[in-house]
């Protein structure tokens, strides 16, 4: 079970119906770490990370709003009870833009600062107000009175920041995507405002999705039998992962991992992308183009034998016509030509 330590953690509540004025209720004070409070921190974390949706970020480029200023500040201050009480309230902010959001819903908001496994993070949840999520007000402020009933389809939208990225000495554009933001909504889509609010970039395009899958198939361990052995070699494996992915428009990684390593293994494919430092959504849409570069076309006549890329297979590289394989490469042929005159 992964070690935590809580250091700040509060809940408001936003409430606000589709169509209608938003009202926040702000907790005067932060809560008290109790078995509540931890398993509800544990059970976040772990929704986060498992997510189908998680779409990886960082700030904003050279912008700032409250949020993102009071975090800076909340960190700058050596991490006051006060400045993290400060920065949770930009949920004001939110609740002037959201009542101009007609399809917009409120909840509760945990803002939560802590420690998984000596790692650091700063999250902010938004709790769906539904039936089994017992959260009450008590001495003025929100607390969980127990976390039973606490599922991932109660967390409408949540922010996470990884705190040891953020701070290293990198510039911002050398920095790996410290964000990680997820939605339960349809299509996986987090909402405008709440990306706004959080001052969160760009997301990770898909053709940058599709490249880093492709180099955690070419590298990952290869999926085994009962004894251990290898099921395939690299380029069958390869050839698989294509056929399987063909009719798929979207590619979800959890998916792709249980039907190549099994059920029990849902997580070892983005498990491997973490420990290999490959940034990766959960799921995206492929770059058909990229996603070619895994398929390798063989073919062998006596005497020859030809191994090409399938996105080479084009007419400025390789041509195939009726009767001939036209091969455009300086560099191939000087190769060629050099082998030859060193065997004569």
């Amino acid at each position: 079970m992964a070690s935590l330590r809580i250091k700040n953690y509060i809940i408001h509540y936003l409430d606000k119906e589709r169509a209608g004025e938003a009202t926040l209720e702000l907790s005067k004070s932060l809560l008290e770490i109790d078995e509540f409070s931890e398993k509800l921190l544990l059970e976040l974390h772990k929704a986060i990370t498992d997510s189908d949706s998680v779409k990886n970020t960082k700030f904003k480029e050279e912008s700032s709003n409250v949020f993102s200023n009071r975090l800076n500040q909340y960190f700058e201050q050596e991490y006051e009870e006060e400045d993290f009480i400060n920065f949770s309230n930009s949920i004001n902010e939110l609740a002037t833009t959201i009542e101009k959001v007609p399809f917009a819903t409120g909840g509760y908001y945990v803002f939560a600062d802590y420690f998984i496994d000596s790692k650091r993070y700063v999250t902010v949840a938004v709790l769906r107000k539904k039936t089994g999520l017992n959260i009450i007000k008590v001495d003025g402020k929100f607390k969980l009175l127990d976390s039973e009933n606490l599922s991932i389809d109660k967390i409408g939208m949540a922010f996470r920041l990884n705190f040891n990225l953020y701070v290293n000495e990198k510039s911002e554009e050398e920095k790996d995507n410290y964000i990680v933001l997820i939605t339960t909504q349809k299509y996986g889509d987090v909402s405008g405002y709440f990306r706004e609010w959080v001052n969160a970039g760009d997301l990770i395009r898909s053709s940058q999705n599709t490249k880093s899958l492709l180099e955690i198939i070419e590298t990952i361990p290869l999926p085994q039998d009962e004894y251990e052995r290898d099921r395939y070699d690299r380029y069958t494996f390869q050839k698989h992962v294509y056929d399987y992915s063909k009719s798929r428009t979207l590619i979800n990684v959890y998916d792709l991992s249980s039907h190549f390593y099994g059920e029990e293994n849902r997580n070892f494919v983005m498990d491997y992308a973490r420990e290999h430092d490959l940034v990766i959504d959960p799921e995206f849409k492929k770059q058909t183009r990229i996603w070619r570069k895994l398929i390798t076309v063989k073919a062998s006549i006596e005497g020859v034998e030809l191994s090409v890329n399938y996105d080479k297979l084009n007419d400025d590289e390789v041509k195939v016509e009726d009767d001939k394989i036209v091969i455009y490469s300086k560099k191939l042929a000087s190769k060629i030509r050099s082998q030859k005159k060193n065997l004569e």
